[in-house]
């Protein structure tokens, strides 16, 4: 009569326990229906009528503390043709070991009545959640989904300079007016869709700057499909400077000097004219 050894049983034991994680892993489903942290309960949503837009649930957080707060949200119509500006941010919040850290990624679009609205992919958090390490096993196995926070950027960029202190970096894209309004457009459109279909996110795979980057792949082919930076984006603009995309003449290092902005945003007491004023020492005509 045949025994299995103890080598069999152990690695009998590991396919099992492997096979196991996998069918749990690809039979989840993401939901729209749980019971999500308040500011990012409600979904913005996006109609679209030829280059007409109406943008819905834009969130605009006034901020006395980053979890003491008035949440207010807007509806706002504008054409796809408005679109005057773009920018790209990393809020930089974990040490750097070789050009190699976590931060988040976001773009804002700078319209023609002067206000900028930002479009940040996020992982959707529920009630009471914090980031820790049991949160990030949770995304690892697919148990957080994505939502794209739309807010005016005074909300997103103030919450991450002034309450969470991060290292906050603002660039101006280089940018051909039609590309400004497909990426635009192409943001948008995907915010529509993850209001009617959710979308898991992922630390590594699907996260804020693979997410953002793959938005930019679609008006600048150049860009890398995958990179480690996407995973580890603390200065993944070196790649959008490799290729010539920030509007700036200075040198990569100097220019992290220039387009940090938390210290100037730390200032600001006119929060109407944040984003302007966060700005004003931003001119890519530098001398």
């Amino acid at each position: 009569m045949y025994h299995c050894t103890m080598n069999e049983i152990f690695f009998g034991t590991l396919l099992l326990l492997v096979i196991g994680v996998l069918i749990y892993y690809f039979t989840r489903r993401p939901s729209n229906k749980r019971d999500w942290e308040k500011d990012v309960a409600i979904l913005s949503n996006v109609t679209f009528h030829n280059d007409s837009v109406t943008l819905t649930s834009i969130r605009d957080i006034a901020y006395k503390t980053s979890t003491d707060y008035e949440l207010r949200r807007d509806t706002k119509k504008f054409e796809i043709s408005d679109v005057e500006s773009v920018w790209f941010s990393i809020a930089q919040f974990w040490p750097q070991l070789g050009g190699i850290g976590l931060a988040h990624t976001f773009i804002s679009f700078g319209l023609k009545d002067g206000s900028y609205i930002s479009i940040s992919p996020e992982m959707r958090r529920l009630r009471g959640e914090l980031f820790s390490f049991t949160t990030a096993i949770k995304v690892l196995l697919r148990q957080r989904e994505m939502v794209y926070v739309v807010a005016y950027e005074r909300d997103v960029l103030a919450l991450r300079t002034r309450h969470w202190k991060d290292d906050v970096y603002l660039y101006p894209l280089k940018l051909e007016k039609s590309q400004k309004e497909s990426l635009l457009k192409d943001m948008l459109l995907r915010v529509g869709k993850l209001h009617n279909k959710p979308e898991f996110f992922h630390l590594l795979l699907h996260n804020c700057a693979s997410t953002t980057m793959n938005h930019l792949r679609s008006v600048i082919p150049a860009l890398p499909r995958m990179h480690i930076k996407y995973a580890f984006p603390a200065t993944i603009d070196s790649i959008l400077f490799s290729l010539g995309l920030i509007d700036s003449p200075l040198s990569y290092n100097d220019a992290r000097k220039h387009f940090h902005v938390t210290r100037d945003a730390q200032k600001i007491k006119d929060m109407e004219k944040f984003s302007k004023l966060v700005r004003e020492n931003l001119s890519s005509d530098i001398k």
